[in-house]
């Protein structure tokens, strides 16, 4: 309750009510919580906790992307297309919460100014580009060329622009700087 009582909350494919061994607690707290919207592909303990529950695409429907955690050595960014159409009227979650954004405007919209979590994707590979280093996944022989370069002071990206950058992070499934310190 301190240092304010929680007045919603929003569930995305996590179903702690099953798969946390104090379970019941969770549910004994779900009911303390106003309004609970839940995200999810399938209908599980947690979600039937909740006010709305929004079906959610699966992972093969959505676009998928993960940076590395900090005390990773290299900065990687992987990518990968959704694998599938959408098969059921569910929708992305990432797609609500921008479309919501642009229906709230002012400051929240300015931040999320994206018409597709596609496009907040790509604008994230356009900084990769200016950024002026790194490479996209490839074979061994390939990234160690590229340290060898990287290391000497030249940087030779595969990648000519930062759509061709794009092109090849969804082909070859992300980006990484071997030369990170």
């Amino acid at each position: 309750q301190k240092p304010y009582a929680v007045r919603a909350l929003l569930l995305h494919e996590c179903n702690p009510v099953f798969d946390q061994p104090n379970g019941d607690d969770f549910a004994r707290a779900f009911r303390q919580v106003p309004f609970i919207a839940s995200f999810d592909s399938f209908m599980d303990e947690s979600a039937a906790c909740g006010d709305l529950v929004l079906p959610a695409c699966t992972f093969l429907e959505t676009w998928q992307d993960a940076g590395a955690p900090p005390a990773f050595p290299n900065a990687v960014q992987s990518l990968s297309p959704p694998a599938l159409a959408t098969r059921h009227e569910s929708r992305d979650p990432a797609e609500v919460f921008l479309a919501l954004a642009r229906n709230l405007s002012g400051p929240v919209a300015a931040a999320l100014p994206y018409a597709s979590f596609e496009d907040y994707l790509k604008e994230a590979a356009n900084k990769l580009y200016a950024a002026q280093s790194g490479t996209v996944f490839s074979p061994s022989l390939e990234e160690t060329w590229s340290r060898l370069l990287e290391r000497s002071g030249w940087w030779a990206p595969s990648y000519s622009s930062a759509e061709e950058l794009w092109t090849q992070m969804k082909e070859h499934g992300g980006w990484w700087e071997p030369a990170y310190n």
